[in-house]
């Protein structure tokens, strides 16, 4: 079986031609390192419609494993794929210390300052059963989750939309979960205690 993903571009400064994306190129490279194919990729604008349609559209017709979004997760207005994706699975957004933690080590580390607390929470709030990433690089943290969505269990994955930021929480958060292996070969995953 072939192992295979779909991405999704978000925002309005890419299909305007102001922002050049990078994400694409350097995502799919690192997932054909890893034995998936990038099997289709889209753009669509900073709009929580559009990026449901784009969710339904990859599943539709490529039905891939991984789907991965980058983009709109900063703490600007037009920073809604979180917000996106929630409704789209019809998952509730919870807070999550997790990502509360690493939204402050992050400032603190890059020694920046965002006072306004509603601002700051939008970067830890995640739909329900996803957990936070750790940006090695920015800020905002990425997300992953596995839901079932068209009968297929999947991955879902989301990433800031500056290209070094999304390439960092790839390399240190998702290349070692997907790991490459040999086709046919399925992946057993024991937790051990250690006491």
């Amino acid at each position: 079986m072939v192992r295979d993903a779909g991405i999704i571009v978000i925002g309005d400064e890419v299909l305007s031609g102001f922002t050049r994306d990078i994400n694409i190129y350097t995502l799919s490279s690192k997932l054909r390192d890893l034995g998936v194919e990038c099997t289709i990729f889209m753009g669509v604008r900073d709009r929580e419609e559009d990026i449901k349609k784009a969710i339904d559209y990859i599943i539709a017709g490529w039905d891939p494993e991984y789907i991965i979004t980058t983009g709109g997760l900063g703490i600007t207005h037009d920073d809604i794929t979180v917000e996106a994706i929630s409704k789209a699975l019809n998952l509730r957004l919870r807070e999550s210390s997790e990502a509360r933690k690493f939204v402050l080590e992050a400032m603190q580390r890059l020694k920046e300052t965002i006072t306004d607390e509603d601002s700051l929470k939008k970067l830890y709030m995640l739909p329900e059963g996803f957990s936070p990433l750790r940006n090695p690089v920015g800020v905002a943290p990425g997300l992953i989750g596995e839901v079932v969505l068209g009968g297929r269990r999947r991955t879902i994955i989301v990433l800031p939309g500056v290209p070094a930021e999304a390439e960092g929480i790839f390399v240190t958060n998702i290349a070692g979960r997907i790991m490459k292996q040999p086709e046919g070969v399925e992946r057993v995953y024991r937790e051990i205690a250690v006491r």
